[in-house]
C-alpha cells in the first residue's frame, strides 16, 4: 500500500505555489497581450428586402392567397441565392465600383440572412473591420439582386429598408480564449517545473554532463 506523506505535500505547496501562481499571471498578461494585438472590433450593417408579388386586380382571393403562399416559400431560394458565386461576383463587382476592394471568400463569409416567419421579408446582414465595407456591402447586394430577380420576374415588387450600421463587439478577429488558453499554459508549465525541480532531474543531468 503506498503511504503518502502529508506534510511533505502540505510543505511542498507552501513552498512552490506563489511560483506556480506567478506562472499563470505570466501567462494570462501574455494572452492579454496578443488579444490587444489580434482581436478587432468588426461593424455590421442591415438591411430588410420585402420580396412580393403585388395583388392583381383580376386575380381571384383564392389566386392571390396561392401566390402569397408561393411568394412565402420563394424568400427560401433568395436567400441561398445571397451566397451563390455569380451573384457574388456581381456584388464584388459593384462595391469595386464604388471604392470598396473585397475578395469573394471575406464577401462570402462576411454576408449572413434570416428569414421572418410567414413573411416575404428576408434580413441581410454584411460585417466587416471597416464601416465602409460593410456598408458598400449591403448596398451591393441589395442593388445585385434586385436586378436579378427583376430580370427573372418583372412583376415582382421588391423594397428595401437599410439599417443603421453598428459596432458588434462579440464578433471579432481573434479570440478571448486566448487569456485562458495562456494562463492555463503558465500554470502548467509552473507545475512542470516544480515536479522536475523536486525530482532532481536539472542536478541529475547536470552530473551527467560531468
Amino acid at each position: 500500500m503506498i503511504k503518502i506523506d502529508l506534510s511533505k505535500k502540505i510543505k511542498l505547496i507552501r513552498q512552490w505555489w506563489l511560483f506556480v501562481m506567478m506562472c499563470g499571471v505570466l501567462g494570462a498578461l501574455i494572452g492579454a497581450g496578443l488579444n490587444f494585438w489580434m482581436v478587432k472590433t468588426t461593424y455590421m450593417s442591415t438591411m430588410q428586402m420585402n420580396i412580393y408579388h403585388p395583388r392583381d386586380e383580376f386575380k381571384s382571393s383564392n389566386a392571390f392567397q396561392k401566390q402569397k403562399q408561393q411568394d412565402i416559400k420563394n424568400i427560401r431560394d433568395y436567400g441561398i441565392m445571397i451566397h451563390s458565386p455569380g451573384l457574388l461576383k456581381k456584388v464584388k463587382k459593384e462595391s469595386l465600383y464604388n471604392g470598396q476592394k473585397v475578395n469573394l471568400i471575406n464577401l462570402s463569409q462576411s454576408l449572413t440572412y434570416s428569414i421572418k416567419p410567414n413573411t416575404t421579408k428576408i434580413n441581410v446582414s454584411a460585417v466587416s473591420t471597416s464601416i465602409p465595407v460593410a456598408q458598400t456591402s449591403v448596398k451591393a447586394l441589395a442593388k445585385q439582386l434586385m436586378y436579378t430577380l427583376k430580370m427573372a420576374d418583372s412583376s415582382l415588387q421588391i423594397s428595401v429598408r437599410y439599417g443603421r450600421h453598428y459596432s458588434s463587439p462579440t464578433i471579432k478577429h481573434g479570440k478571448l480564449s486566448t487569456i485562458a488558453y495562456s494562463t492555463f499554459t503558465g500554470l502548467t508549465m509552473g507545475i512542470c517545473y516544480v515536479i522536475l525541480m523536486e525530482l532532481d532531474v536539472f542536478s541529475i543531468r547536470f552530473k551527467r554532463g560531468h
